[in-house]
């Protein structure tokens, strides 16, 4: 036996009807009940609309640093602010895309740079074995 507000109160008694239904006793815990409720703490964003805002000034930031990166985490901080259509988001795909170009294209350009002064350095030494000196 129990005492609840000064009075007894049998609690051996199994119940009948299903927690929160019609003719449910007053205070009974509702559906699911496993503990204390959960309360969300005030200031959070449950959408987490805050965390893709700051994934996009991240992926802008890197879209210039490392544009691989900043593809990336643009577009998931696109996914994650969909509803929104983040220009931040879109603007660090964007140039994240166009600076990858940009260094594909200059290692590309180094690398004919570097085997032509390579291959230019050993036909004027005097070696004319090699298929491309004439």
């Amino acid at each position: 036996m129990t005492m609840l507000n000064g009075e007894p109160v049998d609690s051996s008694v199994p119940s009948t009807g299903a927690p929160n239904a019609v003719g449910a006793q007053p205070g009974s815990p509702p559906v699911g009940f496993r503990g204390s409720p959960t309360v969300p703490a005030q200031g959070v964003d449950p959408s987490n609309r805050s965390i893709g805002r700051i994934l996009a000034i991240i992926g802008l930031v890197l879209a210039f640093t490392a544009p691989p990166f900043g593809i990336l985490l643009g577009g998931i901080a696109g996914a994650m602010l969909k509803p929104e259509k983040s220009p931040i988001a879109r603007w660090a795909v964007i140039v994240g895309i166009v600076f990858t170009v940009l260094t594909v294209l200059a290692t590309i350009a180094f690398l004919v740079f570097i085997w032509w002064t390579t291959s230019l350095a050993v036909c004027v030494g005097g070696t004319t074995a090699l298929p491309f000196c004439n």
